[in-house]
């Protein structure tokens, strides 16, 4: 859906309340979607600005709609997103559920290394190392992953994710 598109771009870009609004609008047309092949994408996608805003009710929604999806990998005709479990992981994240946030992480990652999904692993790392760090877990293997990230994002021109992952690790070092 081109709407869940469009609020990412806004949460990226951090315009937060144009995000926020479009993604309340969204909420009813998400929870009617039925098996469409872009259903699982545009509710990954609206499940990512869920967590840029911090809105724990609605992480919570997608995440009830995402979890049957576990280990499942998602994306939009002309893109991947990379696997449920990467945003399974976020949303544990939002809601402080540290425990299954680390097991869908690990399970993203495995998932993002056996098919080469190098953008997707980058985010997998960056989004663990935040939940380690916010959650006051392993702060050595989160500066680990977010070397890894970092040295990915560089690589591939992430410069959200290279952003991203720079700032987190001055921050823990």
């Amino acid at each position: 859906m081109t709407r869940c598109l469009l609020a990412l771009l806004y949460s990226e870009l951090n315009r937060e309340k144009e995000a926020s609004v479009l993604l309340q609008n969204l909420l009813p047309v998400l929870r009617r979607l039925g098996l469409e092949p872009s259903r699982l994408a545009a509710i990954s996608t609206a499940a990512v600005v869920s967590c840029h805003l911090a809105d724990r009710d609605m992480a919570l929604e997608f995440h009830e709609m995402l979890g049957p999806y576990s280990q499942q990998f998602v994306g939009y005709p002309t893109m991947w997103l990379g696997s449920v479990d990467h945003f399974l992981g976020m949303l544990e994240t939002e809601l402080g559920r540290w425990d299954d946030a680390q097991r869908h992480f690990q399970a993203a990652e495995l998932t993002h290394l056996r098919m080469a999904a190098l953008p997707c692993l980058a985010q997998t790392r960056l989004q663990w190392a935040r939940m380690l760090l916010g959650s006051r877990g392993d702060a050595q293997q989160a500066r680990e992953l977010l070397r890894h990230s970092l040295a990915t994002a560089r690589e591939l021109g992430l410069l959200n994710v290279e952003r991203r992952a720079a700032a987190l690790l001055t921050e823990c070092s």
